[in-house]
């Protein structure tokens, strides 16, 4: 059983659908959808899509709930 070390998201330039699924709490299916779906662009390097951390802050901001409270 190898020992898995968990990468910071601020110290990679590319990430994994991995990652980000820790990062936001979701499943790895769900990042692989957003991904394969061209939500979050990605490069495809053979069969590994990573994507860059400027692209998944940019995805990340088109969530954004500005609404004000009352």
């Amino acid at each position: 059983m190898g020992n898995k070390v968990k990468r910071n998201i601020e110290d990679c330039d590319f990430l994994t659908a991995e990652m980000i699924s820790e990062h936001l709490h979701l499943t790895r299916r769900t990042v692989y959808e957003f991904m394969t779906s061209g939500q979050l662009p990605t490069y495809k390097i053979g069969a590994a899509r990573r994507v860059t951390k400027a692209d998944y802050y940019a995805w990340l901001e088109t969530f954004r709930d500005n609404r004000k409270e009352a």
